[in-house]
């Protein structure tokens, strides 16, 4: 029954908000990277709020992590470089561990689009692939903790480049 549970409340519709001056006007002051550049939630759980600790989790990958525990949320926007486009193979790879035993759903958003759903980061296996959903430009990523715990240290775009 909780499995079943859980399932319908992570799938439900989760829509990716940028704050509006992002939504109107991406470039800002963003400079195009392949690494995830924008903190949009963090909630680790037992807390009622977001918490800045998942600035942690932007940038190229420099040792400062951040946990993704079980109910835990870790949303994250690639602002600079736009979107990651779908191709073939995986788009973005997510640097961290995930502890043995542990999933971690994966869901991503084009920047007007709900979260969808895109596989599970498991203990070896942190690529995401974008045809596993049904968005073929994500703007942001999101993680939600299923069981155990993850580290995260950084996103990046592996396929999409920066044009500027």
């Amino acid at each position: 029954m909780v499995p079943i549970l859980v399932a319908l409340w992570l799938g439900t519709a989760c829509k990716a908000e940028l704050p509006q001056q992002l939504a109107n006007d991406a470039s800002g002051d963003f400079p195009c990277t392949t690494f995830a550049d924008l903190l949009i939630s963090y909630s680790p759980p037992g807390t009622e709020g977001g918490s800045e600790l998942g600035q942690r989790a932007l940038g190229a990958p420099d040792n400062d992590s951040v946990e993704v525990l079980t109910d835990a949320v870790l949303s994250v926007g690639f602002v600079g470089l736009g979107s990651v486009t779908d191709a073939n193979g995986a788009d973005i790879r997510v640097h961290g561990d995930v502890s043995p035993g542990a999933e971690i759903a994966v869901y991503v958003a084009s920047i007007d689009g709900d979260f969808v759903y895109s596989g599970s980061l498991v203990p070896g296996a942190t690529d995401v692939d974008l045809s596993i959903g049904t968005v073929r430009a994500a703007s942001s990523i999101q993680l939600v903790g299923i069981t155990g715990q993850a580290t995260i240290d950084a996103f990046e775009a592996l396929q999409t480049t920066c044009t500027n």
